[in-house]
């Protein structure tokens, strides 16, 4: 039986991602898979890219945020016709929205989807990705099958994201689900391409800038960074794989392919120093790890010199920062069971860093994106 997939999120990093793997692999060509993606940009990407065309690939305009997607009758009945997997990527990830309208999107929208996959006579699994983060101020080894905690969460996302789990438990009995908690990812290991510019990058940003002057944590904290095709082929397998009592992955990197915060400052110092002109010249001092009550003494004094370029550079630390000081340890047991040879083919930060910030410097952090 042939393989049709829904899929949400398709414009983002994970999603592009995700369809230029099948585009690859020849499953698409082949004919035993088609995509459908719901989306309401249009089918362009985060970058501003078109969709890849091709004959499995069918974007239909919808909204999440609206029952039955917000498709239209005639694309809703061919949908629950044909569909047999669900893969929901869509999400908003704006770690400093108000927490009702990141709900919307995050959980709203995961209820409305799981609601249409519930009518689809022919479905075989929904795949729900998540964020490693959901264990919020969590510390520690966390487990695959841990969710529930009252440790408190960083920003708004990580809670929402840690409702929609919740969600996906409720419907757990009606319909098959998998959940995917994805790590932050950096970047495509081989080419250094970077597909959407999140929080860890624009603090890099701000390093390159002289501009970040401490940072909150400990230097042995160990920072958790996957590349874009790693978890894209971790999805494509597991979401094929037939649901089974194993229903949460963890898509991280084992903790000595990371780097710790220490060693990514430095790190990265050296590389702006390789690809910046007259980088060095600067002597910028490297920021100091303090402790959170230090860092948001200074976040306060930030806002209090009322200087708006100042105040939005320093304001993409704010709502992320704080999770390096909960030191934590992803468990990989699931996705090594179902995924043999997961952890050795996970690629060690150190080993593409450098490329993906030589992305970064060349694009000017996204204000002029390449293509891959």
């Amino acid at each position: 039986m042939s393989v049709s997939v829904l899929m949400t999120g398709a414009s983002g990093t994970v999603g592009t991602a995700l369809i230029r793997h099948w585009l690859h692999s020849g499953d698409l060509d082949r004919g035993e898979l088609k995509v459908t993606a719901v989306t309401h940009e249009g089918g362009r990407t985060e970058s501003g890219r078109v969709l890849p065309r091709h004959d499995g690939i069918r974007v239909v305009r919808g909204e999440i945020t609206k029952p039955d997607l917000g498709l239209d009758p005639q694309a809703l009945a061919e949908l629950v016709g044909s569909t047999t997997h669900v893969c929901h990527l869509a999400a908003s990830t704006r770690f400093g929205a108000p927490l009702e309208e990141i709900r919307r999107v995050n959980v709203g929208g995961t209820r409305h989807v799981f609601e249409l996959a519930e009518r689809c006579p022919r479905l075989q699994h929904v795949a729900l990705a998540s964020t490693v983060f959901v264990s919020g101020r969590r510390t520690g080894r966390v487990y695959e099958n841990d969710l529930a905690h009252g440790a408190g969460f960083v920003n708004t996302y990580e809670r929402s994201k840690y409702e929609a789990e919740s969600l996906a438990h409720e419907f757990t009995g009606r319909v098959p689900v998998s959940v995917y908690r994805i790590s932050t990812i950096l970047g495509d290991s081989r080419s250094g391409s970077v597909q959407h510019y999140t929080a860890p990058h624009q603090a890099l940003r701000i390093m390159s800038l002289g501009l970040a002057s401490m940072l909150p944590g400990t230097p042995d904290y160990r920072v958790n960074l996957v590349p874009t095709e790693l978890v894209a082929a971790a999805i494509a397998r597991l979401i094929l794989r037939p649901p089974s009592e194993i229903r949460t992955f963890h898509l991280a990197a084992p903790d000595e392919k990371c780097f710790t915060l220490e060693e990514m400052i430095e790190t990265g110092y050296r590389q702006f120093d390789r690809l910046i002109p007259g980088w060095s010249r600067r002597r910028y001092p490297k920021p100091a790890i303090v402790s959170g009550e230090t860092f948001d003494r200074f976040m306060e004094s930030v806002e209090e010199t009322g200087n708006p370029l100042l105040g939005g550079v320093m304001g993409a630390l704010r709502h992320f920062a704080h999770q390096l000081l909960y030191p934590k340890e992803f468990d990989l047991t699931n996705t090594a069971v179902s995924i043999p040879g997961y952890e050795e083919r996970v690629p060690d930060v150190r080993g593409y860093f450098g490329r993906v910030l030589e992305t970064c410097v060349r694009t000017r952090w996204g204000s002029g994106v390449e293509g891959e």
